[in-house]
């Protein structure tokens, strides 16, 4: 009891379960639910050691894993797959997705503990698996501030199940204030809220003078715009990608193109000069993830979660170029007293610039 009184509610949830390290690697799916209030004024809690959530028969998306790129032979094995088509970057991703997840599904058939053991008795290729094991994690655990040479991999392990359990969607409320666990009736909510959210029942009107509002560049400047796209644009804009962000579709990250940048070079700036010169480019890059990132941990409503786009490798590329290209003239379309797109202006300048009106006008 805390002894407050009646009047004196505590609106928190003060009731937790603890846990070691240990325990949370072998219940992976465990969680805690927070039961019905009786006589006291804190709430039973029950300890679920395995999840209730049934999980859904959907094939996984091929991703390629940074590990791979510490193989000795695995950059044999890309230059193998760009000898065979050098006509379409998208082509070799394709086929060496293919011979990546063939790869893996071998491995997988042929294990043996008899090679385990030997393994183990081989200190360098021991320290060679670690390696791969600690990029492997690192990937997943997504923490920045640790060091590619740590070898905690535990804790990697660990960060990651955490991870995926605050993220994880056990159910939804619905509009009806009814909690939904199956996924039929998730997808449901999921949908119509989206669907509501991006839908309007206004009527446009007619904005044919609205052109005429906008400052118009000089033909230079358009120019310049327009220019060819160059050998360093490109290089710049795939390097000042995170090398380890999310994928799109096609599952290779941009550390995958960074560190197999002189095999694929001619056929990635191929495809971004075509994109700019013909305005169009293959529709596979168009294609997009929608990933839903909860706000808060454990969420259980839609208001608690926002949507995220995972875009392929070259549209990042691509989209990075036209940023970079609009960012030196942005000067000459944008307004001074405009909030958006001002260099070196925060949005809590706003707030100055109210403070100041009401000064001078005394209010």
């Amino acid at each position: 009891m805390t002894k407050r009184g009646i009047s004196e509610d505590i609106w928190e949830r003060l009731d937790r379960a603890l846990c070691s390290m240990d325990w949370r690697i072998m219940f992976a799916e465990g969680y805690v639910r927070h039961l019905p209030r009786v006589a006291s004024d804190h709430c039973p809690i029950l300890l679920c050691p395995h999840s209730t959530h049934i999980p859904h028969n959907n094939l996984k998306p091929f991703r390629f894993k940074a590990m791979w790129l510490k193989h000795d032979k695995f950059g044999d094995l890309v230059k193998h797959v760009w000898e065979l088509d050098r006509s379409s970057l998208l082509n070799n991703i394709q086929l060496l997705s293919n011979n990546l997840k063939g790869i893996q599904k071998s491995l997988g058939e042929r294990f043996s503990n008899g090679l385990v053991r030997l393994e183990a008795t081989l200190s360098e290729e021991y320290n060679k698996i670690i390696e791969y094991e600690v990029v492997f994690w690192l990937q997943k655990s997504r923490n920045i501030w640790l060091k590619e040479g740590d070898r905690n991999t535990k804790f990697f392990h660990l960060t990651t199940m955490v991870r995926r359990r605050h993220n994880k969607l056990e159910g939804l409320k619905s509009e009806d204030d009814i909690w939904k666990s199956d996924k039929s009736s998730t997808k449901d909510i999921v949908i119509s809220y989206f669907q509501k959210l991006f839908s309007t029942q206004t009527t446009l009107e007619n904005y044919n003078s609205l052109p005429h509002m906008f400052p118009c560049l000089e033909e230079d400047v358009q120019l310049n715009l327009t220019r060819e796209v160059s050998e360093d644009e490109v290089r710049f804009g795939l390097f000042g990608i995170g090398g380890l962000k999310a994928p799109g579709p096609d599952g290779f990250p941009a550390i995958f193109f960074q560190k197999q940048w002189e095999v694929c070079k001619k056929e990635l700036i191929k495809l971004v000069v075509d994109s700019f010169n013909t305005g169009t480019f293959p529709i596979d890059i168009n294609y997009t993830l929608i990933s839903l990132v909860p706000k808060v941990p454990s969420p259980f409503d839609m208001t608690q979660i926002r949507p995220i786009s995972l875009c392929n490798t070259t549209y990042k590329i691509i989209s990075k170029i036209i940023v970079q290209r609009l960012r030196d003239i942005m000067l000459l379309l944008v307004s001074p007293n405009q909030v958006a797109f001002v260099p070196g202006r925060q949005i809590q300048d706003n707030i100055v610039i109210v403070k100041r009106c009401f000064i001078s006008l005394e209010l």
